[in-house]
């Protein structure tokens, strides 16, 4: 089904689905290197009621693309990406525990926090968590079977790979990203039916951590005061994204008629299209770049995605690395050599100095003068300012233990402290990080008694400051 030219471009057919929450449709693109055409034949467009079965529905429309195979309008299709509306799924942030070293406790974890936060995973549900760092928030996306065995089902039998399967969410992450936002804290996506706002609490941002979802009503005009009404909401409940000047905004509506939502803050994205038709919806467009940029979260292991641009880049890579190693041998010849010259020639000029013989009593007495002058001056006061929760944060501080190290310039507060809720301990621990005169905070330690449904969560946070 791969059609590769040894001495030419490699040309490859992608099917790209988009289940919406009122629509279902798809596209094929020709792909020959960087130039990509939409084939105009290949534009489908279903509509997708509640009483409607979503495999029925994707039966009907591999059907229609295997006639249109029969008579010679389409090519044979190599790969299938699909892009899925979040109200189809479910997704969630979990907060860091000791159980998500292990995959079946960190499975089982994750499921008890989708249940809380409403919904019914199946037993054979798909789930995947994000390669968040050590102690930071988690974001599950859990994935009906349904849903996976339907488009696995569609691949099979066009006799193509199915590479990827995303939220919309996620996928517009991914364009975020495409389009300059390396590191995006918060993404709003504007659907015809859904209203999404991603947001990371992490560090890097490579993937949410939060995302919350509005299925609405198909109005026009309705979309723009309901994004800013979810937006101030969301900024009362979280301080530090009040503090953001702009926000982006992935306007996917088909029938948005080129208009963008210009209320402030949202600045909207311009998401990379491909030439072609111009018929076929940003979604589309979307789905046809994912099969590029693998994401830890997607449906399809990223393993088994595109296996030959993963070749293609560990053979670049190791091509850039043993170029790089060979400039490096050869700087680190000329700089030893020179640096030699340099030692023979200044040590016949002059002796060399004498070593200042410090006594163990006089490093220890110069020692515990430095720690008494780092102790007298440490901010006391604006670090407890600084520990106090918002109102909006129910947590509540149970002691704290201050230290100053000896040598280093960062010191470190440990907190323990306990929150009301799952969803309230990583919200403390981000509202710490980004409070000054900290430059960071992470969770060392998290307990909840699991006999007792209504108990609290206990946990301990390790803060750094620096003078």
């Amino acid at each position: 089904m791969l059609r590769v030219n040894l001495f030419g471009k490699r040309s490859i057919c992608s099917l790209n689905i988009v289940i919406g929450a009122k629509t279902l449709e798809c596209g094929v693109t020709h792909d020959r290197g960087s130039d990509r055409q939409w084939l105009a034949e290949s534009l489908l467009d279903f509509a997708l009621t509640d009483t409607d079965d979503l495999s029925s529905l994707l039966h009907q429309l591999c059907a229609t693309l295997q006639r249109l195979q029969n008579m010679s309008i389409l090519p044979a299709i190599d790969n299938v990406c699909v892009v899925v509306a979040d109200s189809w799924l479910a997704l969630v942030g979990v907060p860091w525990s000791p159980s998500l070293k292990s995959a079946e406790d960190a499975e089982a974890y994750a499921r008890n926090h989708l249940q809380e936060g409403g919904f019914s995973p199946e037993p054979d549900a798909l789930l995947r968590l994000d390669d968040a760092p050590f102690g930071a928030p988690r974001l599950v996306v859990c994935y009906p079977r349904l849903v996976v065995s339907s488009c696995q089902e569609v691949a099979s039998q066009l006799q193509a790979r199915l590479v990827s399967l995303l939220p919309l969410s996620l996928a517009g992450w991914v364009v975020a990203k495409r389009s300059g936002q390396k590191r995006n804290k918060v993404l709003a996506v504007l659907d015809d039916a859904l209203l999404i706002v991603a947001r990371s609490n992490n560090t890097t941002g490579s993937n949410p951590s939060e995302v919350t979802v509005r299925v609405r009503p198909a109005r026009p005009g309705l979309a723009d005061q309901e994004l800013l009404d979810i937006w101030q909401r969301l900024s009362l409940r979280e301080p530090q994204l009040a503090a953001l000047k702009t926000v982006p905004l992935l306007d996917v509506r088909r029938n948005a008629g080129g208009r963008n939502l210009a209320a402030k803050p949202f600045e909207a994205l311009n998401f990379p299209g491909d030439g072609g038709i111009k018929e076929a919806s940003p979604c589309l467009h979307i789905a046809a770049g994912l099969s590029t940029f693998p994401v830890i979260l997607d449906a399809i292991s990223p393993a088994g995605a595109n296996p030959w641009s993963r070749w293609l880049a560990f053979g670049t890579a190791a091509l850039l690395a043993v170029g790089a190693c060979f400039e490096l041998l050869q700087s680190n010849a000329a700089f030893n050599s020179a640096l030699t010259q340099l030692n023979v020639a200044t040590s016949a000029a002059q002796p060399a100095p004498k070593p200042t013989a410090w006594s163990r009593d006089e490093i220890a007495q110069v020692q515990a003068v430095n720690i008494a002058v780092r102790e007298l001056n440490m901010p006391i006061a604006p670090l407890l300012r600084a520990l106090e929760p918002p109102q909006d944060i129910r947590v509540a501080v149970l002691s704290v233990e201050m230290g100053a190290a000896a040598l280093a310039q960062t010191s470190s507060v440990k907190i323990v402290a306990e929150a009301k809720s799952s969803t309230d301990m990583p919200r403390y621990v981000a509202y710490i990080a980004e409070s000054k005169p900290f430059t960071g905070a992470y969770l060392t330690r998290h307990e909840i008694d699991e006999n007792n449904p209504g108990s609290r969560y206990r946990f301990t946070v390790e803060a750094l400051w620096s003078e």
